[in-house]
């Protein structure tokens, strides 16, 4: 019997021992399988790498082809606009010869970012929608008013048939052919110019927040004109010439409920030649606060000061009330 014991113990160890080889030799399979697959994972990782940094590198090439071909660009648009520079330039350097050096110290572009930064944010806006006109305007202090009008109301306003005109005769005996502007002048904003009036400090600050917006508007010419618009359409086109800025102006102070014992005339004089003129080119705005003294204003003007230019001037002119 031991025999036969010894040699069942022996085949049952040399088949655990073949067990274990085979166990141990799927092991390192499984492991080299693992290694292969981890190979082949970076290699495709780094072709994609490499087909990302392709397409990279070619982005970049388009956008430095796209600035430069911007650059090309904005040197045309600076060779186009070359003379329109110069005159700036022009302009600026006999500024800086009238001032003191010491006291021109901001830049022009501090001085054009500040322009375009109060033009963009007071400059009155009107907008068209389900059939009414909304007007949408600022003061200097930056106090917004929202006014609205149907806009049948508003057509009726603005319509005009005939364009009223006057003859002047001027100093040399000459006769001046102008157009009767007082007739343009209403009472358009007496619902809504009190707003104005209320947040004003005294009738003077009044009369400012009332050229400020009207200087907020475009110019297109400081002499007359030969188509003069009413206050509303002057407002909704965002501007006009002389004579249509002195029609707003004179018909929204006229609205205000605070300003009915005031005397408001339009002033036709020559503007090149206020003291014996020799044609009529010009129209500003004469106002009489009730104390007797005429102020003359000048409605086109953009500055504080050009707004005062005629102030105690002994302007040769002709006087009409609105």
């Amino acid at each position: 019997m031991k025999p036969v014991l010894i040699i069942a113990i022996a085949v049952a160890f040399s088949v655990t021992s073949m067990i274990g080889v085979l166990t141990i030799y799927g092991m390192i399979e499984d492991q080299k399988a693992i290694e292969q697959q981890r190979v082949q994972d970076e290699i495709e990782f780094q072709q994609k790498y490499l087909e990302l940094e392709n397409e990279l590198k070619q982005e970049m090439e388009l956008v430095e082809r796209q600035k430069k071909m911007d650059e090309i660009q904005r040197w045309i648009e600076e060779q186009d606009t070359n003379t329109n520079n110069k005159s700036l330039e022009e302009a600026l350097e006999e500024q800086r010869r009238k001032l003191d050096t010491t006291t021109f110290s901001q830049s022009l572009e501090d001085a054009l970012a500040n322009s375009q930064k109060t033009s963009d944010t007071h400059k009155p806006k009107t907008v068209i929608d389900k059939e009414e006109v909304q007007w949408t305007l600022y003061d200097s202090r930056g106090n917004q008013y929202y006014w609205t009008m149907p806009i049948t109301s508003y057509e009726s306003l603005v319509k005009s048939n005939y364009y009223p005109t006057m003859n002047l005769e001027l100093p040399s005996g000459k006769i001046s052919r102008v157009g009767d502007f007082t007739q343009y002048v209403r009472t358009s904003f007496s619902q809504v110019i009190d707003q104005i009036y209320d947040n004003a400090k005294s009738d003077e600050d009044f009369i400012y927040e009332v050229w400020y917006i009207t200087s907020q508007l475009t110019v297109y010419s400081q002499d007359i004109g030969e188509d003069p618009r009413y206050a509303l359409e002057t407002l909704t086109r965002g501007g006009g010439d002389c004579e249509d800025t002195v029609i707003l102006m004179a018909d929204m102070i006229k609205s205000s409920s605070y300003t009915k014992n005031w005397k408001l005339q339009l002033v036709y004089f020559d503007s090149d030649n206020y003291q014996n003129p020799k044609n009529i080119n010009h129209v500003a705005l004469a106002i009489d606060m009730g104390d007797g003294v005429n102020l003359v204003f000048e409605t086109t003007a953009k500055t504080n000061d050009g707004k005062n230019q005629w102030l105690g001037k002994p302007i040769y002119g002709y006087w009409f009330d609105v």
